[in-house]
């Protein structure tokens, strides 16, 4: 099973890519954020996913910066 996290201010595009994984047999989304820090805070709770998909423009924290401090915290 392929775990990901969905990061993106946007509600509905979110749930739009959610739906979609959704259907699809050995993936399962294990966590959305609306903004990097809330992210961050997510990774902090739950097993690290396999894939993030990341908006790189967002309130509060950008994808970049939320990236950078993921991968400095979370090297594998």
């Amino acid at each position: 099973m392929i775990k990901i996290i969905l990061v993106d201010d946007h509600d509905l595009l979110r749930e739009g890519i959610k739906f979609i994984l959704s259907q699809m047999k050995d993936i399962e989304v294990v966590g959305e954020a609306a903004n990097g820090k809330l992210f961050l805070e997510l990774l902090e709770n739950i097993k690290l996913p396999d894939i993030v998909l990341l908006d790189i423009t967002m309130p509060e924290m950008d994808g970049i910066e939320a990236c950078t401090i993921a991968m400095r915290k979370y090297p594998k």
